[in-house]
């Protein structure tokens, strides 16, 4: 169970900082381990299969499975951009980690500023990011493509999901390191 794996390792390979997780389509998860330069992502199924998926990631942070469960979405934080990994099957690998798409730069161009944190898959398949440091969120198409921006109005976006039937976007985050957080509701056009 996930408390284990937390406590422990992975294929000999320690378990850090868990962040964020996805469900397969059984009782298996995938989670990254976010940790500067050699983080990691791993699989855990039900089985009591335990699989390293990537390895040496630059703070792998959000995680997201397409609609078919074949392809599996990894934000790496300080790459400021989006992997993808194709899969065969629950925790069984098709392909080594592939930039998917790279993110738009804060004007400031500051490392912090420019962060992709958690991650979702709308029912068209297009990946949506909570861009921390960037004040939006941003929706990438399924061939890797930008089709738009949302102003959050919360500096450090954090992570999102849908609420009423998908009509609406709730998002968190934070005005400051450390400050005060926000959770605002955005409605989708």
């Amino acid at each position: 169970n996930m408390g284990d794996a937390a406590a422990g390792a992975c294929e000999d390979v320690p378990i850090r900082t868990p962040n964020d997780l996805i469900v397969d389509e059984g009782a298996g998860f995938y989670f990254t381990d976010s940790v500067r330069h050699n983080g990691c992502v791993y699989y855990f199924g039900d089985d009591g299969t335990e699989k390293v998926i990537a390895r040496d990631l630059d703070y792998p942070n959000g995680i997201a499975l397409s609609e078919d469960k074949r392809k599996l979405f990894v934000a790496e934080s300080y790459k400021n951009r989006i992997l993808v990994i194709e899969l065969s099957g629950p925790g069984m690998l098709a392909g080594t980690p592939q930039v998917f798409c790279e993110l738009p730069w804060n004007n400031q161009n500051r490392e912090t500023g420019n962060l992709p944190d958690g991650i979702m898959i709308d029912e068209r398949d297009q990946l949506w990011v909570a861009h921390y440091g960037m004040q939006a969120v941003h929706v990438i198409s399924p061939d890797g493509v930008l089709v738009r921006s949302l102003d959050t109005k919360i500096p450090l976006t954090s992570n999102l999901c849908f609420a009423n039937k998908g009509s609406a976007l709730v998002v968190t985050g934070g005005r400051g390191e450390p400050g005060p957080g926000n959770v605002h509701l955005l409605r989708l056009e």
